[in-house]
């Protein structure tokens, strides 16, 4: 009854129209049950977590009657073939990559896959697609959320490489190019002390 499968971006999470006999593969299911690995972050996190719950249960609920009115196989039996995508664009600004825009798109039923055979059935349906589309967008804002703390551990390592390595080379560096000028100026003076001495002579 979800989708029959999630591709997001380059990672694909599949539920392949096989699944435990209720029409719900077990990656497809994983995804929305699982708790996000990190806290929501923010409003629109907590929001989207709160709708993934909210909607899977509903869809828990409307499983369970849809399975007693048509049977068992009945979910099986009505999951189209075709997998929902989810498009996740990112831009960047000020050096900082943000989301730009997610596009969901739903599967598809082809004309000769059947429908679900009750409205408990349709429910659980939408629910489902739903609540996948509910953890996609808290994935995203988790990952969004992440992103200036890695920023940040990326920046402070090329700080201490610049402290412990560029930085003292460059003074060596530059002690090197004093010394020269240092013994060019004095070379220079010796010559001209040495020119006056000449010509005095």
């Amino acid at each position: 009854m979800c989708p029959a499968g999630t591709s997001i971006t380059s990672r694909t999470t599949g539920c392949p129209g096989s699944g435990n006999g209720d029409g719900v593969g077990d990656a497809a299911r994983q995804q929305a049950y699982a708790a996000p690995p990190f806290g929501p972050r923010g409003g629109a996190a907590r929001a989207a977590d709160r709708v993934r719950r909210d909607r899977l249960a509903e869809a828990e609920t409307w499983l369970v009657r849809g399975a007693i009115l048509g049977g068992e196989s009945a979910p099986l039996r009505s999951a189209p073939a075709d997998r929902a995508r989810v498009d996740v664009r990112w831009a960047v600004l000020m050096g900082m990559r943000h989301r730009a825009a997610l596009v969901w798109t739903d599967p598809v039923r082809g004309a000769a896959e059947p429908t679900p055979p009750n409205t408990a059935l349709a429910h659980a349906e939408v629910a489902y697609r739903a609540a996948l589309r509910a953890a996609a967008e808290l994935a995203v804002h988790g990952t969004a959320a992440d992103l200036p703390a890695a920023e940040s551990a990326r920046t402070r390592q090329r700080v201490r490489a610049l402290r412990r390595h560029c930085i003292p080379r460059l003074r060596d560096e530059l002690a090197a190019l004093e010394l020269a000028l240092e013994e060019s100026e004095h070379e220079e003076a010796v010559r001209r002390r040495w020119a006056a001495t000449r010509g005095g002579g």
